[in-house]
């Protein structure tokens, strides 16, 4: 433990330095919950990677640590941590999805059941919430995939300075709370077939009774059970019993949401960071000026193209389909400005333009969550109406 500290002595902030405290003391005790099981402890971890993710985002700000990502030698890590990181985002954006889709279904089989008041008919109801749980856990197999991809990179041996090993330390943490997530909302089964990469999937796989156990503490699996158990049989009783383990479900998974989302935008703040810091170093021998050779033009012929029709379309029609026009038109623009920024980002602005665009993500994200609920309320009303 004494090596460790003096070697991260070497390109870290002074071990007694609080950020570095909070860092490790951060580490420890979501590795020491890794087993966590239930709605609860995962929500409370999801709390402690948040915090983490603060924590690292203030590191990258030392200008010590800037010296040590900036060296020649770390630059193949310090790219495959960013690829890392973007994967992560990507799972982190499928679970969100995951926990929508089940929040959907239970938010409907519970507008129907408040509807119906006898037990008859309701079983292809519950066929229908089992059939779209199906389907959202081979999402949630191919995520798991994707983590075990990320963490089987992480596994790979090489020389990396201090600053890359708390950022690898940070990703396979991150990592691992992310898949207690996925298991959560899927159950052991998904994660055995899909991963058979962690201890605790196995230790899950091999024993029965620690499935009954945990199941207990999984609103979501107990809701789900609840539901299995319902099917064959017409009594009241069993109905009240789906109706009160779906609302405990809907309860857990607000808490889940609310917890990623925080926990997404802290990651894409850290990570755009990471990026600035990288991309100063790129454009460090490189010309500030808009780029001028006859292979560069094109796109910046293009990329003027764009953004003129953009702004001739302001007054256009706000129909949905318009406004779907120009959505397609802005990501047309942005895959023109990625091969130029780089240009770019060497004036004074360009922290402020990184800044901006964070708020930007901020925003769409908020769109889309606005979009959502309508969506939800929307097909609430269908299902009423029905």
């Amino acid at each position: 433990m004494a090596a460790s500290y003096h070697a991260r002595s070497n390109s870290l902030p002074s071990r007694q330095h609080p950020i570095v405290s909070q860092i490790d003391e951060n580490l420890n005790r979501l590795r020491a919950s890794q087993s966590a099981a239930t709605s609860s402890s995962i929500g409370h971890n999801l709390s402690g990677l948040q915090d983490l993710h603060e924590c690292v985002d203030v590191l990258l700000q030392f200008p010590l640590t800037q010296q040590a990502l900036a060296q020649e030698k770390q630059r193949k890590m310090v790219e495959e941590l960013l690829d890392g990181s973007l994967m992560l985002l990507d799972v982190c954006t499928t679970t969100k999805d995951a926990l929508l889709q089940t929040k959907e279904c239970t938010q409907e089989l519970q507008s129907i059941l408040r509807r119906r008041r006898g037990a008859k008919g309701l079983a292809n109801e519950f066929r229908k919430y089992l059939a779209s749980r199906k389907a959202m856990k081979k999402a949630i197999c191919k995520a798991l995939k994707n983590l075990k991809h990320i963490q089987n990179k992480l596994n790979t041996p090489g020389e990396n300075g201090a600053v890359i090993s708390v950022l690898r330390d940070v990703e396979a943490v991150t990592i691992s709370v992310l898949e207690s997530v996925l298991s959560l909302i899927s159950g052991p089964d998904a994660e055995s077939k899909s991963s058979r990469w962690s201890l605790v999937s196995k230790l899950m796989h091999k024993k029965k009774v620690m499935c009954e156990e945990e199941q207990k503490a999984n609103e979501i699996l107990s809701a789900e059970a609840a539901v299995r158990s319902c099917i064959k049989s017409e009594d009241m009783k069993h109905v009240e019993n789906v109706q009160k383990e779906l609302q405990s479900s809907e309860l857990s998974i607000q808490d889940l949401e609310e917890g990623l989302e925080t926990l997404s935008r802290r990651m894409i703040k850290t990570r755009v960071t990471a990026s600035l810091l990288r991309t100063k170093k790129m454009v460090a021998t490189r010309s500030n000026s808009f780029p001028r050779s006859s292979r560069q033009q094109p796109l910046a012929t293009e990329v003027n193209e764009h953004l003129n029709r953009l702004r001739a379309s302001k007054e256009a029609s706000t129909s949905s389909s318009s406004i779907s026009h120009k959505l397609n038109g802005f990501q047309d623009l942005y895959d023109c400005v990625l091969p130029l920024s780089h240009h770019a980002l060497a004036h004074e602005c360009a922290d402020e333009l990184l800044v901006g665009s964070l708020r930007l993500l901020d925003l769409c994200s908020t769109a889309k969550d606005i979009v959502l609920q309508t969506k939800e309320s929307a097909s609430e009303l269908q299902s009423a109406l029905h």
